[in-house]
């Protein structure tokens, strides 16, 4: 009779079937997964915060204030400052994101050579990398969806405490679709820079350094992207509630035109940059798979 030993690496062993290889990433990083929901859960606590006892304490504060002369009095002061953290946080998942994948789903592999491992048991380089693209982007896009509704939760409560139009930029990032995209363009750059470097530290380094020239880089552009409309006044620029000012000609008191992004615009403009984000996200994995078909041989 012959005594099967289970292999140190068992955690390839269900390449061979289908889900194998998720189920490996899954199994090797539990802890970042676990990572993960804490942040999430943190970051929900916040919203959630918000939108109870904070949100609550702030709208009596702000009553207060529309007779007295007070500014980020007490419970409002504290309520914007929230406001600031969970900004934050929901826009550094588009950073965390390519920091880990880099780092730790593809560099550390490449570079203590356990990817090799894999390859031998059943599971095809294509499969390997499909797997460690599949399971971030699935867990980053979850987690976002729960942190953006849990956002228009705490803006529909109204409590006329904060900047909540729909160009300020905590609500069109926070609150739109870019919250999802920049994130899954931050995994498709970890696996490219991981694979690319082949070293945890510097893979991290460069896929955080490219997401974030790629957020300058739309910034700068974002609301050229579609044409602005236009308004002639005199004395006064007058410009639609809700709007995004982009630019006032002054030719003289009796003729002063306002360029402006109607609020009608956020969504198109939304649609326009998500596009462009995927797009470059499609560029990205397409290039990793090139890549690892070129090395694979």
């Amino acid at each position: 009779m012959t005594t099967h030993v289970a292999s140190p690496h068992s955690a390839f062993d269900s390449g061979g079937r289908p889900g194998g290889p998720v189920r490996s990433v899954i199994r090797l990083h539990r802890g970042g997964l676990w990572v993960w929901v804490g942040y999430l859960a943190v970051t929900a606590g916040v919203l959630l915060w918000l939108y109870g006892p904070g949100g609550s304490a702030a709208e009596q504060d702000s009553i207060y204030c529309s007779h007295h002369q007070c500014y980020d009095f007490g419970a409002i002061g504290a309520y914007k400052d929230m406001l600031i953290v969970v900004d934050v946080l929901i826009r550094a998942v588009a950073f965390l994101a390519p920091a880990y994948v880099a780092a730790l789903l593809v560099g550390r592999e490449l570079q203590h050579g356990t990817h090799r491992l894999a390859w031998t048991q059943g599971v095809s380089p294509a499969r390997w990398l499909a797997a460690r693209l599949a399971v971030p982007a699935v867990a980053v896009t979850v987690g976002t969806g729960v942190l953006v509704a849990l956002f228009h939760l705490v803006r529909s409560a109204e409590f006329g405490v904060g900047n909540w139009g729909f160009f300020d930029s905590n609500v069109y990032y926070d609150g739109g679709l870019l919250a999802f995209v920049y994130p899954l363009l931050g995994v498709a750059l970890g696996a490219l820079a991981g694979l690319l470097l082949g070293r945890s530290v510097p893979a991290a380094l460069v896929a955080v350094a490219a997401m974030a020239a790629v957020q300058l880089l739309m910034q700068a552009l974002r609301f050229k992207l579609l044409p602005t409309e236009t308004r002639t006044s005199s004395g006064t620029y007058d410009v639609p509630s809700g709007a995004e000012l982009q630019g006032v000609d002054e030719a003289n008191v009796h003729h002063i035109t306002a360029h402006f992004h109607p609020a009608s615009h956020v969504w198109p403009l939304q649609f326009i940059e998500s596009g462009i984000v995927l797009a470059a996200a499609a560029l990205a994995v397409a290039g990793t798979f090139q890549l690892l078909r070129n090395r694979a041989g």
